[in-house]
């Protein structure tokens, strides 16, 4: 389809560039169209999704609403869905249809098989002392910085697996290590997913983050969750804090290992890892 609106494209990784089709001897390659029908005509600033494409190639404005109609109508043809054939539309519809319905029941069913691996994980990882500086949690964090057993108001949600199985490894065998395992929770307080830091030593004794291609995994249904790292001034869960009227800061950031950093700068701050910069917004 790309090279069928596009002429001359040609893909580099993810993207494709193309000699601008509604100008004849183009060949600067301004123009981008991703994998997923988004498109970018940088010299003139427009762009969109599939069928804003279809109705700039057409001609007309890409978002006015005779370039709509013209990109339904093109789209239609493209697939043979004549207006004067219902029955293939209708037939077409209930196919649609049905495959969502089974892509459904398909994804709630990995959705549960990832949170009870997530689960399974949390259960078998231990409490952690944050005073006992032999735990090889402790230790690793201590060598960032970040004392645990000096942050303030510390939520237990930090805890040690002595032998995780790094799942993204494509050894037919895949690895254990150490591993720091943090509970990941929705807006209800309910747990979802597990964020995994995977834990080595380095030639000095000391623990670092693993030398594997992933150090840090996340299992679970993790968007719009967070990891309740401490609990503020009010020392209580949030959902007890609203009940007792007790307001106060919430810092939100980007990893475990910030937030603790954060804790310990703001003590009088509740303190939340979102675990990815995205999942700040969500």
């Amino acid at each position: 389809l790309i090279h069928e609106l596009a002429p001359g494209a040609r893909r580099e990784g993810n993207v494709f560039s193309a000699p601008n089709p509604t100008r004849a001897g183009d060949t600067r390659g301004s123009f981008k169209i991703w994998m997923n029908g988004a498109w970018k005509e940088y010299d003139e600033g427009v762009g969109g999704d599939i069928l804003v494409l279809i109705a700039y190639v057409g001609g007309h404005d890409p978002k006015s609403r005779a370039g709509r109609r013209h990109a339904l109508a093109w789209a239609r043809e493209r697939l043979g869905l004549s207006e004067h054939d219902p029955a293939r539309l209708r037939d077409l519809k209930q196919r649609l249809a049905k495959k969502a319905r089974a892509a459904e029941r398909e994804e709630s069913a990995r959705a549960q098989r990832l949170y009870l691996r997530a689960l399974g994980i949390r259960a078998h990882a231990q409490k952690i002392d944050a005073a006992d500086a032999a735990n090889p949690v402790v230790a690793y964090l201590a060598g960032r910085g970040l004392a645990l057993a000096s942050v303030p108001a510390l939520c237990p949600v930090i805890r040690f697996h002595p032998g995780l199985e790094h799942w993204t490894s494509e050894a037919h065998v895949k690895p254990k290590y150490p591993a720091m395992v943090t509970a990941i929770y929705d807006a209800r307080g309910l747990f979802t997913a597990v964020h995994c830091t995977f834990l080595q030593r380095d030639a000095a004794g000391r623990w670092i983050k693993a030398r594997v291609a992933s150090p840090k995994l996340m299992l679970g249904h993790v968007k719009g969750g967070f990891a309740p790292l401490t609990y503020g001034a009010t020392r209580l869960p949030i959902h007890e804090a609203l009940a007792a009227g007790q307001a106060g800061p919430v810092l939100l950031c980007e990893g475990v290992e910030t937030g603790l950093a954060l804790a310990l700068a703001a003590p009088e701050a509740r303190v939340w890892a979102c675990l990815s910069l995205s999942n700040i917004a969500n």
